[in-house]
């Protein structure tokens, strides 16, 4: 099953090769580029708790 990390990779990886943002400078890039990886982060820690289970997580 493809989860939303992975889903978010790959448009991630098909945004940076796409025309539109071949056109954009580099600082515009590395911008989004910022934000759409924090939000992969975020999936990627969203994937691991959800694998965990309920239960303890351990401390905050």
């Amino acid at each position: 099953a493809t989860t939303p990390a992975a889903l978010e990779f790959a448009l991630l990886q098909s945004w940076l090769a796409s025309s539109s943002a071949l056109q954009l400078p580099l600082h515009q890039i590395e911008s989004q580029q910022q934000a759409k990886g924090i939000e992969l982060q975020r999936l990627l820690l969203q994937d691991h708790l959800q694998h965990r289970g309920n239960g303890d997580v351990g401390p905050a």
